[in-house]
């Protein structure tokens, strides 16, 4: 980019929508122990599900609504028969699904093409996907011939689900119902004996995190414009845990500052390749070389994250902390 400030517009935008996504992995793994190794296929389901409902004229409001409900139906499917193992079957199962979601998604026209010419013999299959080539996306707003309104705009709306999003589950998390999944967290045993159905609460987690993930791919599909199935490869997984672990693990605050950390770095392995072209090192090693350096040092100095996480406050929790003191 060769305009600086598009470039930082962009590094800005990408901040916001994937902020929504590290909320979403803090509410299954910083609240409620779940590790979620899939994200990446459920940013792309509503990436792709956002992509066919603007491409079939549908508003951009519907467009949302379905990336949203849609995500957190197949999260629904893709976690409800490994939930009541153990957590490892779960990291393991959704890491899966996320490559062979990919997969399918990148190899299904092709394959539906090569059907219905041995089924019909005709080659009227209209392409669903893009396969390989991906999509073309269609932006939520169109203003035309004002390029800073248009990007004022983008910005708009990508932090505007952000704060809805912070405020939504601040106000979920902060409820008995959050409480419910830090005690499960911390000993879901416990939990089970005081009448919790743990299962329960974990899928409805999952749900949740796999409709806040669908809105984040809707909205950063919609930005740039296209999509293809190695733009959701397992390192945007790897890259959203950075964004929770580096900024604090349980802390939602925290992990949106993670979001802006890691993206920063992006920038600035873009920057330096860019400043200094004859390195023999691709952006993106450049970037994992930074981030890795990044999570040495934050482990080190603050284990817990920049921010950690912060005490529950209750009437409760007031009065044990109030006899503790005058004991």
């Amino acid at each position: 980019m060769s305009d600086p400030a598009i470039f930082i517009m962009h590094i800005a935008y990408k901040i916001g929508v994937y902020g929504i996504a590290a909320l979403s992995l803090n509410i299954e793994y910083g609240y409620t122990g779940l590790s979620n190794f899939g994200k990446a296929a459920f940013l792309m389901i509503g990436a792709y599900t956002a992509a066919i409902a603007l491409e079939n004229g549908l508003h951009p409001v519907i467009a949302i609504i379905l990336s949203v409900i849609i995500s957190g139906v197949i999260g629904l499917l893709a976690s409800a028969f490994t939930l009541k193992f153990r957590e490892d079957y779960l990291a393991i199962t959704l890491l899966a699904f996320a490559e062979i979601t990919r997969l399918i998604i990148r190899s299904f026209d092709d394959s539906a093409k090569a059907l219905t010419r041995l089924i019909t013999g005709m080659e009227n299959y209209v392409n669903i996907f893009g396969g390989v080539h991906g999509k073309v996306v269609r932006s939520f707003i169109s203003i035309i011939g004002d390029y800073r309104l248009y990007n004022v705009a983008q910005l708009c709306l990508a932090y505007g689900f952000l704060i809805f999003s912070y405020i939504f589950v601040k106000l979920l998390l902060d409820s008995p119902y959050g409480r419910v999944l830090r005690a499960i967290r911390e000993d879901e045993l416990a939990s089970q004996t005081l009448g919790k159905e743990t299962w329960r609460y974990k899928l409805q987690v999952i749900i949740l995190g796999s409709m806040l993930a669908g809105l984040a791919g809707a909205l950063i599909a919609q930005f740039e414009g296209y999509i293809s199935p190695e733009s959701f490869q397992p390192h945007l997984t790897f890259a959203i845990w950075m964004m929770v672990i580096l900024g604090g693990v349980g802390n939602n605050l925290g992990v949106i500052l993670g979001a802006a950390l890691v993206e920063s770095i992006e920038a600035a392995a873009l920057f330096i390749k860019g400043f200094l072209g004859y390195l023999p090192l691709d952006p993106i090693n450049i970037q994992w070389i930074f981030v890795g350096i990044s999570i040495i040092v934050i482990v080190a100095f603050k284990p817990k994250g920049l921010v950690e996480e912060r005490p529950i406050k209750t009437p409760a929790m007031e009065v044990a902390i109030a006899g503790s003191t005058r004991d």
